[in-house]
């Protein structure tokens, strides 16, 4: 959009330089000389607009990455993990379900 609204300022000092009436020459010049600097601030907004998304997809990509490496590490193979449970808790439990020498105790799973 900023590129229209200078184009429009060129024609619009280009109109200035080939009038000859001066009052109306300064007008239009001024004229044209607004429509740049409008120009100039909807580019400003654009570029500011754009760092804006840019940081802001940039940070949720930072994010992802580090969601991404953390999962990574939490993720193990469940069934080989319940088997290898289960091994352990049949050679302390044996066929009473209690691991021997803990009776009355609850089963703690840090000691397998």
């Amino acid at each position: 959009m900023s590129i229209a609204h200078a184009e429009m300022g060129n024609k619009l000092v280009d109109f200035a330089a080939t009038e000859v009436h001066p009052p109306l020459s300064s007008a239009t010049r001024r004229m044209g000389r607004a429509w740049h600097s409008y120009s100039d601030l909807d580019q400003a907004q654009a570029i500011s607009d754009c760092v804006i998304l840019g940081d802001t997809l940039g940070y949720q990509g930072m994010n992802s990455r580090s969601a991404k490496v953390f999962l990574s590490f939490l993720t193990f193979d469940f069934p080989s993990a319940h088997a290898v449970l289960g091994n352990s808790l049949a050679k302390k439990c044996g066929d009473r379900g209690v691991p021997r020498g803990r009776q009355g105790y609850y089963f703690q799973a840090t000691e397998y």
